[in-house]
């Protein structure tokens, strides 16, 4: 019963703070852009247009290429082994365990 009771007065209280102002949002706004016109209307066909324009210059091309270069030596370098021939000899050996006759002596 006491959650019937909760809920309205819950959307009460949540309907309430979407009526509230947010000074910090209205202050970041000057009275220069306040007083600025609106934006023209275009039609959207022209923003479709430019938008279908490339906007890559064969400057841009050459940086990815150089880059990706990079990158994949990069990735040639990590591909090796990690672990050092050493290592993988003792690896390879195993845990020795204690000799048993070893530990009956102590």
């Amino acid at each position: 019963m006491r959650l019937f009771a909760l809920a309205p007065l819950t959307l009460i209280a949540l309907s309430a703070t979407g009526c509230t102002r947010f000074p910090e949002l209205d202050e970041t706004i000057d009275d220069e852009m306040r007083a600025a016109p609106y934006m023209d209307l275009v039609p959207s066909e022209s923003l479709q247009a430019r938008a279908a324009e490339p906007t890559v210059t064969e400057q841009d091309e050459t940086d990815v290429e150089d880059r990706a270069e990079t990158l994949r030596d990069r990735a040639a370098q990590l591909s090796g082994s990690v672990i050092d021939n050493e290592t993988r000899d003792r690896m390879a050996r195993g845990i020795q365990s204690p000799d048993p006759q070893a530990s009956d002596a102590q």
